[in-house]
């Protein structure tokens, strides 16, 4: 029944996944921490909004934000350390939440004047909260869809055997199984069958970024995804509007109301009609809903 109702999402999610164009053409490059990172941004004016995205992901994730968002301000969609087209992760990266949270109070300093507004989705999201809780002053308001907070999941409650899923996929990349990976992946974040039902621009982000993914599954799952406490979330001052899909994966939205249930100055929202990529997946009810928010002084 969910995969049904996500068929016809999924399908018109084709645009949002790759914009018109060829994202990468225009690109900027930032050098933060030691590496390059590659963005592109739109409009001017306002306090800048930077896109942060999931894993087996890039910057093309974000093509409907960065349309709508930046006819009203600076917006600005990157890709994360070891993300395409960024430098390849070698056999000997580390790849770990506490870094890319690194990078990206580096990329505000240096592209953003020092603070901004953070929209972050899945493992972006985990990345930006630690962000929020370390360095306060950087960020004005934060939007987190679906944090994956592993640790903040009952241990052996149903929804904590449901991430088991996502280790199938973690022994593919390991073992060389490229397909089988992808196909694990979006079938515990999405639904069974996925891979074979979106669009092939998603396909091909995924394989472009399948060299980040094997890096993410050669590391422990505390170095990947730390352990973060509700005393931690508490710490995160920023205004915070918390976004779910109302047809996301039991563990997905277990993990964000517990996140929400910390947070002291949170707003939480559903969006009817979408799984884990709800900027995709449902564009513009995404969109207005993350406007409104930001729009407020």
């Amino acid at each position: 029944m969910r995969l049904a109702a996500l068929v016809a999402a999924l399908l018109a999610a084709a645009a949002s996944t790759t914009a018109q164009y060829d994202p990468f053409v225009d690109a900027r490059h930032a050098s933060v921490n030691g590496v390059s990172l590659a963005y592109v941004e739109r409009g001017v004016g306002g306090t800048p909004v930077i896109l942060v995205h999931g894993s087996g992901a890039d910057l093309r994730t974000w093509g409907y934000q960065l349309q709508f968002f930046g006819q009203t301000r600076r917006t600005l969609a990157y890709s994360r350390r070891f993300h395409h087209p960024n430098a390849l992760p070698d056999a000997t990266s580390v790849y770990s939440a506490a870094q890319q949270a690194d990078d990206l109070a580096a990329l505000i300093r240096e592209v953003a004047s020092g603070r901004a507004d953070l929209v972050a989705s899945s493992y972006g999201a985990v990345v930006a909260l630690l962000v929020a809780r370390d360095h306060p002053a950087l960020v004005r308001r934060l939007v987190l869809v679906e944090p994956v907070v592993f640790s903040l999941l009952t241990p052996d409650s149903p929804e904590a055997r449901e991430v088991a899923a996502l280790d199938t996929a973690r022994r593919h990349l390991l073992d060389g199984e490229a397909e089988k990976a992808m196909r694990a992946f979006l079938s515990a974040l999405i639904a069974p069958g996925a891979f074979d039902l979106v669009p092939e621009s998603t396909r091909a982000m995924l394989r472009d970024n399948l060299p980040e993914l094997t890096a993410e599954a050669r590391v422990p799952l505390v170095t990947m995804a730390p352990r973060y406490t509700c005393e931690d979330a508490r710490r995160v001052t920023a205004p915070t509007l918390l976004i779910d899909g109302g047809a996301s994966a039991a563990f997905l939205r277990a993990m964000t109301r517990e996140v929400g249930a910390c947070l002291p100055r949170v707003e939480p929202r559903t969006v009817p009609g979408a799984a884990h990529a709800v900027h995709a997946q449902q564009a513009q009810a995404f969109n207005v809903l993350v406007r409104d928010f930001l729009d407020r002084d």
